[in-house]
């Protein structure tokens, strides 16, 4: 294949979207345990994910900025060195025995974690035209070998591992040496644009154009993290082993990218109004399941069927965005719908630790039905502005 054709950096940047997911993969399964092992209480153990989310959205709109002035691939590659630097800090944490320094490292790696949010507008942009929706559910099935890589890497780390977790993060830094290593290889098209100005990008973040894709993937973001974050810290607490645990998250990420390999195709042919319903009727069958038990196969079920959910209406509301902002729109657009889904999850992230402890698992399932509702509402009237909606 030509290297520099299109389909060949599409594929490449599936590639690398999988050795950063499963980067993501790993620091999430680490980060609550290793709370935990630090002397956190239950309540604290989520507050590495919150700040890794809070460094994701304080990096959303200065990113997208500088993509637009300097290009995908400069800013790409500066977040993935930065996620190097910040493994050091926090291994240095752990050896320390310091809660404060491990917390801090989450919060640079938000960098990382915000840098790989806009590959699916990368790829949108790579796509040849008409493609786009295929190309964003290609791109996103990395994320299949993202939850087969992942899991093993960190059940082989933590075998081998001489102090807690040092493993983990050994491995973390050979994954993103080999993401930059294939960032390099990748060529992104030219797409510096002038900037609209703030105020009348506020105006359109208030129209319904862009309103309802903000609205649908915050919500199933913040959905996705309430539910995900409580899992590994209530497993535990119910006398599961690591690998278990594993294999529960590994089953969530097939949940959460698998689908995107008819997702695309689904969203050109039914429209994203369908897709979207489905991912919120997904999501209320995952709180249904996680109610039934708290069997290993429960949680198997339920976690699964939260990366479904998520899946669906995630790229959904990609899709629609991408319609509704114009070129000169796109950096502050993209930058704005980032930093207000993230905001939303990051505050799903501090709560969900707060509401295991004072409403235990039952209750945390319980207390996600009003937002999968308001999911639900937001498409239940069928939308106007294309036929195929």
């Amino acid at each position: 294949m030509n290297p520099n054709s299109k389909p060949y950096s599409l594929y490449l940047l599936g590639a690398t979207l999988a050795v950063g997911l499963s980067s993501h993969f790993m620091l999430f399964t680490f980060a609550s345990l290793a709370a935990l092992h630090l002397g956190a209480s239950t309540s604290q153990a989520t507050l590495p994910l919150f700040l890794g989310h809070l460094g994701a959205l304080t990096g959303t709109l200065p990113l997208s900025l500088a993509m637009n002035r300097f290009g995908r691939k400069p800013v790409f590659l500066g977040t993935t060195f930065g996620a190097m630097a910040s493994g050091g800090f926090a291994l240095w944490s752990l050896h320390q025995g310091s809660l404060i320094g491990f917390c801090l490292s989450f919060f640079l790696f938000g960098g990382h974690q915000a840098g790989v949010l806009y590959y699916r507008f990368a790829a949108l942009e790579i796509a040849p035209p008409g493609k786009q929706k295929i190309a964003l559910g290609l791109v996103f099935s990395g994320g299949v070998i993202a939850s087969l890589l992942g899991p093993w890497l960190s059940r082989q780390a933590d075998q081998f591992s001489r102090q807690a977790f040092e493993g983990g993060f050994i491995a973390l830094a050979a994954l993103w040496l080999l993401q930059a290593l294939l960032l390099t290889q990748i060529r992104f098209p030219q797409t510096k644009r002038q900037v609209q100005p703030l105020r009348e990008m506020l105006k359109l973040g208030l129209s319904p154009a862009l309103g309802k894709p903000i609205a649908l993937g915050a919500l199933s973001y913040g959905i996705m993290i309430f539910l995900m974050i409580g899992t590994p810290i209530t497993m535990k607490a119910k006398g599961f082993d690591f690998a278990a645990i594993t294999l529960v998250i590994q089953w969530h990420m097939l949940g959460m990218y698998l689908p995107s390999l008819a997702t695309g195709r689904a969203l050109q042919r039914l429209g994203e109004r369908r897709v979207a319903l489905a991912g919120a009727l997904t999501l209320l069958g995952s709180i249904a399941a996680g109610l039934a038990g708290d069997s290993l196969w429960h949680f198997l079920v339920s976690m699964t069927l939260v990366g479904v959910g998520w899946n669906l209406g995630y790229l959904a509301a990609t899709s629609l965005l991408a319609k509704a902002l114009r070129p000169e729109e796109t950096a502050l657009g993209q930058g704005v719908n980032e930093f207000l889904v993230l905001a939303v999850s990051a505050s799903c992230s501090l709560t969900s630790g707060m509401a295991l402890a004072a409403l235990g698992w039952n209750g945390l399932l319980w207390a996600s039905l009003p937002f999968v509702g308001a999911m639900l509402l937001l498409f239940m009237v069928p939308q106007r502005q294309t036929a195929q909606d």
